[in-house]
């Protein structure tokens, strides 16, 4: 198993503060890569700062069912993102072969009642897991689980396991989605050892003490891996708003130097 440093609540060691004038750019890929986030503060607000920051690091993906830079915004109602009610911790696109690698999200404002972020450690859950419920951890890396998603008459889909595991046998990566994840194609009997795997992990995915929860202010930027660290956030009430952009890049354009 692959040993995880995630902490259950954040600390110092999590966060950055942006300097235009010395970016911190390396400070920023080795907070990623110990711990899977990073939060940097007092970024500048401006609608397409986002832009910008990214180039420092590379080329940004461009997804199949959505633009390269993507508003969530909490006045709309289209999608699983801009939808207000809470949302479970998750990982995105797992209908891609190749999810999103490296997700950044930045906050330029937010006046909503609600709508804190979690975060969770899927290594550290698959560790948990393996040591506490070995059956349910063995499911979660050998069953295969229909993901799909449907748009303009088009559909994305794939299958994967939600625990990824390397020729090692060490999990190195998860794919968590209640959103796009369909019915496997098994008899009743192991569907039940499905659903109680599944069961297993939803409660260990939102245990407090598993779970990073922050609210994201105007000038807070987070820098996350996609295929550990689960996100989600509370319900968001009332009309005031709350608007992050969104983009992701390869892991391999984020590392380089």
């Amino acid at each position: 198993m692959v040993k995880s440093e995630m902490p259950a609540i954040p600390r110092d060691d999590l966060h950055v503060v942006f300097n235009s004038n010395a970016l911190p750019l390396q400070q920023i890929r080795d907070t990623v890569r110990a711990h899977g986030i990073c939060f940097v503060t007092d970024v500048p607000v401006e609608i397409d700062f986002l832009e910008t920051f990214v180039e420092y690091f590379g080329t940004v993906h461009v997804p199949a069912t959505y633009p390269a830079f993507y508003d969530i915004d909490s006045s709309l109602s289209e999608g699983v993102a801009n939808n207000k009610q809470e949302l479970p911790p998750h990982t995105d696109d797992p209908y891609e072969q190749h999810p999103p690698e490296i997700i950044f999200m930045h906050c330029i404002c937010n006046r909503a009642e609600g709508g804190d972020c979690t975060y969770v450690d899927g290594l550290k859950v698959a560790r948990d897991l393996h040591e506490n419920d070995p059956k349910s951890f063995e499911v979660l890396c050998s069953v295969e689980i229909p993901y799909e998603k449907r748009f303009g008459g088009v559909s994305r889909a794939t299958k994967a396991p939600q625990f990824v595991r390397n020729s090692e046998g060490c999990v190195t990566g998860v794919r968590v989605n209640p959103f796009y994840r369909g019915k496997p194609e098994v008899d009743h009997g192991m569907l039940e050892i499905i659903n109680s795997a599944q069961a297993a992990l939803n409660e260990q995915c939102t245990r407090p003490e598993n779970m990073i929860k922050k609210r994201l202010q105007a000038g807070n930027l987070v820098i996350l891996d996609n295929s550990r660290i689960l996100h989600g956030r509370t319900e968001i009430s009332g009309t005031n708003k709350r608007l992050l952009r969104y983009c992701s890049m390869s892991r391999t354009q984020f590392c380089r130097k």
